[in-house]
């Protein structure tokens, strides 16, 4: 898994490639908190991600609930079909912010 962080004064980008399961989650958890440490809203751009195991979206809902409580926004954008399928069939569609 690949991770790219774009800051500007009003977000921060991340954009996510490759795979997010039990080995690479821990590396988008820490660059997720990292930048939910800014306090400015998280754009989490997941365009050439293709699979997203449990451990992953057990690091989307952390990083959900740390927005909520900071009063930010986190928004997932880019999603590719079998990866939202996956987001719905868990009800994280319900959940998360997705653009």
């Amino acid at each position: 898994m690949e991770i790219t962080r774009t800051d500007n004064n009003e977000s921060i980008v991340i954009a996510v490639q490759g795979k997010i399961n039990s080995i690479t989650c821990k590396d988008l958890e820490a660059e997720l908190l990292k930048a939910l440490e800014k306090s400015v809203n998280i754009l989490l751009d997941l365009e050439k991600v293709d699979y997203v195991s449990s451990a992953g979206l057990r690091v989307l809902l952390l990083g959900e609930k740390k927005a909520r409580a900071l009063k930010i926004t986190m928004t997932v954008r880019n999603i590719c079909e079998d990866v939202y399928n996956v987001l719905e069939m868990t009800g994280f569609t319900n959940i998360l912010t997705i653009q």
